[in-house]
């Protein structure tokens, strides 16, 4: 049983019933799944917070134990649902753990596993919620495990498994938090089904679900590059494609915007001060970082003005499907993964007829600019928009952010795209991670 590889098992399982479902006539999608376990890589993963205080308590009590000459012990910290300075040090005697269990055909003493308790208060709360999880979007993404300052260590955040078996509650389960999630999700699917896409922000009391780590990186502010305090513009040389061969082709393809002057922004502006109207649509493939350019840009807009986000990607941009985003929504994704706020779609934006929507779509708004979060496709595409734009003489204003997490859309001038150095970091911790299990067990 042991050879069973759990995921492609429970992948199959699926894959037959839709068959079933299939034949029924009640099922016309498609099913592709992709396969992995990370077994080995949580097996030597970097410790939480929890783990390596909890973990740092007990080497130094077996210490103390020692040096009191206690024998036959199992190092014993409890309270843990309590601050660190209140936890409570000690010895379990090993032999009233154990019980008599047949092994190899003979009875010995050994400590009995301990299985999920169906009858524990954490299984009941799940056994209560499930029906309500294969609906509603009620999970934690807690993040970087080791997220915290070095001198605010004075409590550590328990799993909700063991704060429910320790404390009999835990404040992130809260019906009444839980209920608001679900009513706001209700409203919003109802009110999302002719986008084809859900806009749900965990907003207001729901954050209250939300774990400490996560709370800690939506308060979170970065260091602001100097130039962007008081900023003004500098124009710079004119600009040739890259290629000596591609240059004239480029050219007569796009003779409104071809050969535009490079811009750098210094200090030294007045501040700005004329509200403006923008627009901003997600359409490259997701990636880490995508939610903080949004956040920077709604940060930095002068007083009154207003940032208009479109919901579906490419798709939702074309039928002008678009939300304010406020200060409550931006707080509740800073520092937070993928493009969750609102979703992306299509990548591409081609034809006369779709940069005619999309002028008319953000003309209804009385927009002044439209910001895309994209890739090289979608970039170039956006390219095409402005010359479409700048050929009618418009003053719309069309800016792109290059976002690839595997590095393609960088020059000497662009020299490093959103997510890329997450993901680079990510995918090293999972090798780092098997490398470290490998070192740990000579037979992996």
């Amino acid at each position: 049983m042991t050879k069973i590889e759990t995921e492609k098992l429970l992948a199959m399982t699926v894959a037959a019933q839709l068959d079933e479902r299939r034949s029924a006539n009640k099922y016309a999608g498609s099913f592709s799944p992709q396969f992995h376990s990370f077994g080995y890589e949580g097996r030597s993963g970097l410790p939480s917070h929890f783990d390596s205080t909890y973990c740092y308590v007990l080497g130094m009590n077996v210490a103390a134990l020692v040096s009191l000459g206690q024998n036959g012990l199992i190092s014993s910290i409890t309270d843990l649902d309590k601050p660190v300075s209140e936890w409570q040090c000690g010895g379990v005697p090993i032999t009233m753990m154990c019980n008599m269990e047949r092994r190899h055909g003979k009875m010995k003493p050994v400590i009995k596993k301990a299985l999920v308790d169906l009858n524990g208060l954490p299984f009941k709360t799940f056994a209560q919620q499930r029906k309500d999880w294969s609906k509603y979007d009620l999970y934690r993404s807690p993040g970087p495990l080791q997220f915290f300052k070095a001198d605010n260590c004075t409590t550590c955040e328990l799993s909700i498994t063991l704060q429910l078996e320790l404390a009999k509650k835990d404040p992130r389960m809260s019906e009444a938090d839980l209920s608001a999630a679900k009513k706001a999700q209700d409203n919003s699917i109802e009110a999302n089904l002719a986008r084809g896409f859900t806009y749900c922000p965990f907003v207001g009391p729901q954050r209250r679900a939300t774990s400490v780590s996560q709370r800690e990186r939506m308060s979170y502010k970065p260091h602001l590059c100097p130039s962007l305090v008081s900023p003004q513009v500098v124009v710079g040389e004119s600009t040739q494609s890259k290629l000596l061969a591609d240059r004239g082709q480029v050219a007569a393809r796009m003779p409104f915007t071809y050969g535009a002057q490079m811009m750098g922004i210094h200090s030294g502006g007045a501040a700005p001060s004329q509200p403006t109207r923008l627009g901003v649509v997600f359409l490259g493939r997701q990636a880490p970082g995508g939610h903080d350019v949004l956040a920077g840009l709604f940060d930095a807009l002068s007083p009154g003005s207003t940032l208009f986000g479109f919901v579906g990607g490419s798709k939702g941009l074309i039928r002008g499907n678009s939300v304010k985003l406020t200060a409550d929504i931006m707080d509740s994704y800073r520092g937070q993964g993928g493009f969750e706020l609102l979703g992306r779609s299509v990548d591409r934006l081609a034809g006369a007829e779709t940069l005619a929507k999309i002028e008319s779509v953000c003309s209804a708004l009385k927009l002044d600019g439209l910001t895309i979060i994209g890739g090289a496709r979608t970039v170039s595409d956006f390219a095409i928009l402005a010359e479409y734009l700048k050929a009618k003489q418009s003053r719309f204003v069309v800016t792109a952010v290059p976002v690839d997490i595997s590095g393609a859309l960088t020059s000497n001038l662009c020299e490093v795209s959103v997510g890329f150095d997450t993901a680079s970091k990510v995918a090293a911790q999972v090798v780092g991670n098997n490398a470290t299990d490998g070192a740990s067990a000579k037979k992996v």
